[in-house]
């Protein structure tokens, strides 16, 4: 979505139609699968962190409604600082903290199956369900700040661009008076005779010598206009905050009359790589922790029946969320191949093309995750094809025999049997 003058345009409207179907049905989706973790199919710390997960696709749903809502309906004025309200700005950034949530459900995934593998004799037992509540929290705490982090240079590269075409239609129009003045300056040298000429020359150079440090007082004052904020976080080697304006050369002018920003056009790239590679390991360390289950299977078929169970029960669990992890990662090579065609493009349509995708995909994995975790458990598969399957109505079949004992000839007969039996005890 684009906002121009307080109005929300869009290049497909059927995109963020189909956005807002997604949207509903994911709600309704993992409302249900919340409800199917109130029995005891997973582990406690499992279904805690499932639980936190189907939470934040929840408010994913309902922030990127509400997004759409009060960008297409409610008008917004025009003019600076009126881009994005704070209201709006943290919604934007507890929706982009949700899209963060799908792109590390791998971390913690992995994180959890470690523990369960290599404490597998005790993990059963364990009921410390406050640090799996504590890590969720924490867990949502870094999405949200590196959240804030994006939104935040993502304005101030924004407010930064606004500021640069101000600044540039300003000097425009100064340029145009100086030459005035300096025309003046050189006919009044001109006119004056060796006294004038030095005299007139003299007060045309300070003049111009004048307007020159003006010109650049008040370029330095554009530089940075007034609700420009800078993000203070700054990691080294992984994230870069954005660069300074710097002073451009420009045909014709002053150098320190016009400020451009650096480019940055091979920070995001990298960025992105590297986190694509550390997706590839988490994927691999999933592959491990399922081969060393089925190993230490193997190793231990002659050790106690609890401690069996709980690694057959690791083996389960793994393999049913291997298959979500596959598609989880897939989706945020995804997201991050639009993220990147984001960076790099500079056309204004393509850029709203790219953002419905986006927010279409994160809808769409907001109903296929918990789907795939649903469809992948025996139990919770039965279950709910217990709820929703139509079943026919079973019809009793009734069996009529033909010749109909009668009472006293079966009484008669269990009589005979049993005074056989009594006699052959004799």
């Amino acid at each position: 979505m684009t906002l121009d003058e307080g109005r929300c345009e869009t290049a497909m409207p059927v995109l963020d139609y189909i956005a807002l179907l997604f949207n509903s049905v994911s709600v309704v989706v993992n409302v249900y699968f919340i409800f199917l973790l109130k029995r005891p199919f997973f582990h406690l710390n499992l279904r805690i962190m499932l639980g936190s997960f189907s939470i934040g696709l929840i408010c994913l749903a309902v922030t990127q409604t509400t997004l759409y809502t009060i960008l297409s309906f409610i008008p917004r004025p025009s003019g600076e600082g009126s881009f994005l309200g704070p209201v709006t700005k943290w919604i934007l950034v507890l929706q982009m903290s949700c899209v963060v949530l799908i792109m590390n459900f791998t971390f913690w995934m992995a994180l959890e199956r470690v523990f369960a593998s290599v404490f597998a004799k005790k993990y059963e037992h364990n009921r410390f369900w406050i640090v799996s509540v504590a890590l969720c929290l924490l867990v949502q705490a870094f999405n949200t700040y590196f959240a804030h982090f994006m939104i935040t240079k993502a304005l101030c590269r924004m407010d930064a661009k606004r500021a640069i075409i101000r600044q540039e239609s300003y000097l425009g129009e100064e340029d145009g008076r100086h030459e005035g003045h300096h025309k003046a300056g050189e006919l009044l040298g001109r006119r004056g005779g060796p006294e004038g000429d030095a005299g007139h020359g003299a007060y045309g150079a300070s003049t111009l010598a004048g307007v020159s440090s003006e010109r650049g007082q008040r370029s330095r004052c554009l530089q940075y206009p007034l609700g420009l904020r800078r993000p203070k976080l700054h990691w080294r080697g992984a994230l870069h905050r954005h660069p300074p304006l710097q002073p451009s050369k420009v045909e014709g002018r002053p150098e320190e009359g016009t400020f451009a920003p650096l480019p940055d056009h091979g920070e995001h790239p990298h960025v992105k790589a590297a986190a694509d590679r550390g997706r590839r390991r988490l994927l691999h360390l999933f592959i491990v922790i399922l081969l060393y289950n089925r190993r230490k299977w193997k190793a231990d078929l002659k050790k106690e029946l609890s401690h069996r169970y709980q690694i057959m029960e690791n083996i389960r669990t793994s393999k049913q969320l291997l298959t979500v992890v596959v598609v989880d990662f897939f989706i945020s090579l995804y997201l991050f191949a639009i993220l990147i065609l984001h960076e790099m493009s500079s056309s204004s349509a393509t850029l709203v093309d790219l953002s419905q995708l986006f927010n279409v995909m994160c809808a769409f994995a907001a109903i296929l995750l918990p789907v795939l975790l649903i469809a992948t458990h025996p139990k919770m598969r039965t279950t709910t094809r217990g709820y929703f399957a139509c079943r026919r109505k079973r019809q009793a079949v009734h069996v009529v025999t033909g010749n109909p004992a009668d009472t006293s000839k079966a009484q008669a007969a269990t009589q005979a049997y049993f005074s056989h039996l009594r006699d052959s005890w004799k």
